[in-house]
């Protein structure tokens, strides 16, 4: 995983302004390399990502404004249209390591988001229909579970996110988001 993000911004360093119609795609999937659940994989990607924009945490900062709406739509893609099934073939990967696969890309999205209202929790409302979309998912709320050691993560994950839920009146608002939450 971090071989393809380490060529991702490599790219975005050798081809400077050439690959700027591509950020939009190559941005929120690297963002997401530096939630990964693999300590070395997410720190070596924001390392490389600080060293790509030359050590300036506002720059940084500004891609979380920049590319939000993309950020937002890649979490949206694997919370609420991925499933086990379709991140991995069949054929090609056990059971066990589909279930690993999706519950990895699924808690490095949750952390996505969970950073996005963080550090912007005004913007809820202007992109109210995708959130909504994305936190009234049954298949999100459904991991809140501890059947394995794989779903740890993704349980305190989202806890956290049903915490700031809470915290910036989200849940007050959208009881029903709320009531399928207490059932798990």
């Amino acid at each position: 995983r971090y071989q393809s993000h380490l060529i991702s911004i490599t790219l975005i360093k050798m081809l400077n302004k050439k690959v700027n119609k591509f950020l939009k795609d190559l941005i929120p999937l690297y963002l997401m390399g530096t939630c990964d659940t693999d300590l070395l994989v997410s720190k070596n990607c924001t390392k490389e990502l600080l060293e790509c924009f030359n050590n300036d945490q506002k720059k940084i900062d500004t891609l979380w404004i920049a590319f939000y709406e993309q950020i937002l739509n890649v979490c949206k893609q694997v919370i609420v249209i991925e499933e086990i099934d379709t991140l991995s073939d069949e054929r090609y990967t056990t059971k066990e390591e589909s279930d690993f696969k999706y519950n990895r890309m699924l808690t490095e999205s949750v952390n996505l988001i969970i950073l996005l209202l963080k550090s912007h929790p005004d913007k809820i409302e202007e992109y109210a229909e995708t959130y909504y979309d994305i936190l009234s998912s049954e298949g999100l709320w459904k991991n809140i579970n501890l059947n394995s050691f794989h779903h740890a993560k993704l349980f305190e994950i989202l806890l956290e996110l049903t915490i700031i839920l809470y915290d910036i009146k989200y849940l007050k608002k959208n009881k029903d988001i709320l009531k399928m939450i207490v059932r798990r």
